[in-house]
């Protein structure tokens, strides 16, 4: 295992920890963990493979009271590609929608798409495709330049809570111009 060191200073958590993170009641589940990869050779899949590791034992430390196991031997990806990780919800409720605290537009996802993790959590949030498309800009400013893997949900119990009804994600990114791993993972129940 190479060594990967978490960019704790990345202004993407700033905006996450300042504006979607602030408020329990307006809060987002996807937790982000971007990783310098500038001191290593890039390999593909084993690469990633080594990002998702590294991001599971950084959400251990940040959660403290939680200890996600990780079985490597049930790890499995896939490509995917841009277009689908920046999918946006055709429904312009998404748009400019306001938080009331009812449930709104609801589907059931067992690998939900990215931008419903963001956008519609177990519980309800106001932010729009804007809040959605500004963290990406800043998380990939480079989107020309970025490889991506969706991954199971099979080798960690982080995914154990969104088994149970809304859904698991988890993507890791590698942008080749900055040198950097962003993993998106998300699990969530009501």
């Amino acid at each position: 295992m190479r060594l990967l060191k978490e960019l704790l200073y990345h202004k993407a958590y700033d905006l996450i920890n300042n504006k979607y993170k602030k408020d329990m009641m307006d809060n987002i589940v996807v937790d982000y963990v971007i990783l310098d990869f500038s001191n290593n050779n890039y390999n593909k899949e084993y690469s990633h493979k080594e990002a998702v590791i590294e991001a599971i034992k950084v959400l251990n430390i940040r959660n403290k009271i939680n200890n996600f196991t990780i079985d490597i031997d049930n790890m499995e990806c896939y490509k995917y590609s841009s277009e689908e990780l920046f999918e946006l919800p055709k429904s312009k409720y998404y748009k400019d929608k306001v938080f009331n605290g009812n449930c709104r537009y609801r589907k059931i996802y067992k690998s939900p798409p990215y931008w419903y993790a963001f956008l519609e959590p177990a519980y309800p949030n106001s932010f729009t495709i804007k809040d959605f498309n500004v963290l990406n800009d800043i998380l990939f400013p480079f989107k020309g330049c970025i490889e991506i893997y969706r991954w199971n949900d099979d080798f960690s119990s982080y995914f154990d809570y969104g088994k149970e009804w809304w859904g698991t994600l988890c993507i890791s990114v590698y942008d080749f111009k900055s040198n950097v791993f962003t993993v998106i993972l998300a699990s969530d129940t009501d």
